[in-house]
């Protein structure tokens, strides 16, 4: 079955020193039974530009093999959260040739 997935992407930020990140997925099966899951929660080591964040993305969802289920990512509208998904676009598009 083509199942599709739903990201929500969260970031934390403590005294600008720790940025936590957490990335639930969401997806419904072929009996239309709603599931989510946790996904990836930890400390992001490094800044949060919009090129680090969709790179944490990206290998949340290929370590878990779902790139080509990612349906859409619901985030904020912070500008590295904007700067991410368009890298994240990038990526997916020169690593596994998603349009």
């Amino acid at each position: 079955m083509n199942t599709e997935l739903e990201c929500r992407c969260y970031f934390v930020c403590y005294n600008l020193l720790i940025i936590i990140i957490g990335i639930t997925g969401h997806w419904v099966d072929s009996r239309f039974e709603l599931h989510d899951a946790l996904l990836r929660f930890e400390e992001l080591k490094g800044s949060h530009t919009g090129v680090h964040l969709a790179e944490a993305i990206y290998d949340t969802l290929d370590t878990y093999n779902i790139v080509e289920k990612l349906f859409c990512i619901t985030t904020d509208n912070a500008s590295n959260n904007i700067s991410a998904l368009k890298h994240l676009q990038h990526l997916m598009v020169t690593q596994k040739g998603i349009v």
